[in-house]
């Protein structure tokens, strides 16, 4: 997992100090983990907390999702 984690950037958002993010994205619940593009645009949502399945779920978005 650790490798697939390196493609990607985490942002962690204070929803109590930025109440528009949560709000923009639909947010509702916490905590809540997004896979967006570098526009901003929603790829999908964290499926599973599992770490195997998180890494799974990495790589395949990695994959796919790659920008060229």
């Amino acid at each position: 997992m650790v490798e697939q984690s390196k493609k990607f950037v985490c942002i962690q958002i204070d929803c109590d100090q930025d109440q528009d993010t949560p709000e923009k994205y639909h947010v509702e619940g916490y905590p809540t983990v997004l896979f967006l593009r570098s526009n901003g645009e929603v790829i999908e949502e964290l499926g599973s907390r599992d770490a195997d399945e998180m890494a799974a779920q990495f790589e395949r978005i990695a994959k796919d999702y790659e920008e060229k």
